[in-house]
């Protein structure tokens, strides 16, 4: 077996190194082993991101310093509050990195990171008319504690002469948990402000003007170089015009064929023998005795994880609150037409809460969640998460701990996966999620919920066939007296 793998792993070395010689499309070559810049990206954090972003003039902020002014100041009728800058940044911890490439050179990545701090200089004053302002807080350690795992999406372009990679800005930004901004006031906790959006918002527009410094990004272009040389290309149509003019640069001279040419004329063939002689050994490791201990894993685990689309068992969706009972599965769609937006779920009109039901056919892993809401102020502002529970309803969901509550960014693109706490959502069978608030309050729409992770084969249909609920007056979704809701079936 050792034998037969050497074999494989010298053959793979060779069409490696001949698949070399052929300058790659870039996008395409980077959506594939954008994985492996992981550990690239948060060892470069050191020294290719500032310590501190915001106002560097005010408060000691660790150098370096990125100068882009204060990160936000909100006046209330009770406070004045001076968000001046964030420490930290070049703490990051890349956790999940998904690059899809576009047309015309142009790529979309979604990124999730993490820091275990994030310091925020505050300045608050506290208000009372006709008396004036007095400062209660003017340090670095009110907010925000950690960890904090924040959701981006950058768009990129592109370029086949260096830098490769330009023109990068975050286009989405989403902070877990909340930053809220508490105070203590005779002895008891007050959250005055919840900073979310509003840092959100300071995020898109501050990284991306780090972003724009070439220092920034030259480590990660120089890091490209080193793979893959000065010739790159950004699209196949570059690519195969390039083959074209090498193969008529032959022709017209009488050169032997050279890299690029050997290349498409001996790859498909290295490659139909690399197949067989993996298919050899796997049959070899298959015969050989089994009988001796071992509890190695025959199956490569998929570390992003995958879609739970074709486990959701839609026949048995159920939604609280639906304006129309037929829209329940809209939100459920392929990834190929989660932009899709003929099709979606709205929630009752003056009344924005929401629960969705959604049993699966066997038990999953869920690693993270997509939700993509309708724009105009009818994206959800939150969901809560519950596990294995079939009795979710407005009463207890508002006073049952969630598994997991995510605050949500509005996304209108379906980019931002929210990766969740994965040793909380292992072998489920059912998810239901509790939609409390919208952005205007008065509506929700859901365009796309979209789940990652791993079935886990382990069917429970023979507990469905034996299981018989009790009708109950709760199923029923009615207004009773209080105006309450719940289940219609």
């Amino acid at each position: 077996m050792k034998r037969c793998m050497y074999l494989i792993a010298s053959m793979a070395m060779t069409w490696m190194n001949i698949d070399a010689a052929l300058p790659p499309v870039l996008p395409n070559e980077l959506s594939t082993v954008i994985g492996s810049f992981k550990p690239i990206i948060s060892s470069m954090a050191d020294t290719a991101l500032p310590a501190t972003l915001g106002s560097c003039v005010a408060g000691n902020p660790p150098a370096p310093c990125q100068e882009i002014g204060n990160l936000f100041a909100v006046k209330t009728s009770y406070y004045n509050i001076t968000a001046r800058w964030v420490s930290g940044l070049n703490t990051i911890k890349v956790n999940q990195l998904n690059l899809t490439a576009g047309e015309n050179g142009s790529m979309h990545l979604d990124a999730s990171v993490s820091f275990d701090q994030l310091p925020v200089s505050l300045h608050v004053d506290g208000c009372l008319p006709e008396i004036g302002c007095k400062t209660f807080i003017d340090n670095s350690n009110t907010c925000c504690g950690g960890p904090i795992t924040v959701a981006l999406g950058l768009d990129l372009q592109c370029n086949e002469t260096y830098p490769y990679l330009q023109n990068i800005v975050v286009s989405s930004a989403a902070i877990l948990p909340s930053l809220n901004i508490m105070m203590t006031l005779f002895g008891r906790h007050f959250k005055i402000f919840d900073a979310t959006r509003i840092a959100q918002n300071g995020i898109v527009t501050g990284v991306t003007q780090v972003l724009q410094d070439p220092s920034t990004t030259n480590p990660i272009n120089q890091q490209i170089k080193n793979l893959y040389g000065n010739q790159i290309f950004c699209t196949k149509e570059s690519q195969n015009a390039w083959i074209e003019q090498q193969k008529q640069v032959k022709v017209n001279t009488g050169a032997k064929p050279n890299s690029a040419q050997l290349w498409t004329l001996t790859t498909s063939t290295l490659l139909l023998v690399l197949v067989a002689m993996i298919m050899s050994c796997a049959h070899e490791h298959v015969d050989h005795d089994h009988s001796h201990d071992h509890d190695h894993d025959h199956e490569i685990e998929d570390a992003e994880g995958d879609s739970l689309y074709k486990y959701i068992d839609t026949s048995k969706v159920r939604c609280l609150n639906a304006l129309d009972e037929t829209q329940k599965t809209h939100p459920f769609k392929s990834a190929a037409n989660k932009c899709d937006r003929t099709k979606y779920l709205d929630s009752n009109e003056d009344d924005p809460e929401m629960i969705l039901y959604i049993p699966f056919t066997e038990a999953v892993s869920i690693k993270s969640i997509c939700i993509s809401g309708g724009a105009e102020g009818l994206h959800p502002t939150s969901v809560k998460l519950f596990t294995n529970r079939e009795d979710i309803d407005f009463t207890n969901a508002s006073e049952l701990p969630a598994v997991q509550k995510l605050d949500l960014v509005e996304d209108f693109d379906a980019h931002i996966d929210y990766p969740l706490q994965l040793r909380k959502f292992q072998g489920i069978s059912n998810l239901s999620l509790f939609f409390e608030n919208s952005v205007d309050g008065d509506q929700t729409r859901i365009y796309y919920i979209g789940l990652k992770g791993e079935s886990k084969k382990w069917r429970h249909g023979v507990v469905e066939c034996v299981y018989e609920s009790r009708p109950q007056l709760s199923d029923h979704k009615v207004p009773d007296a209080t105006g309450s809701l719940a289940f219609q079936k």
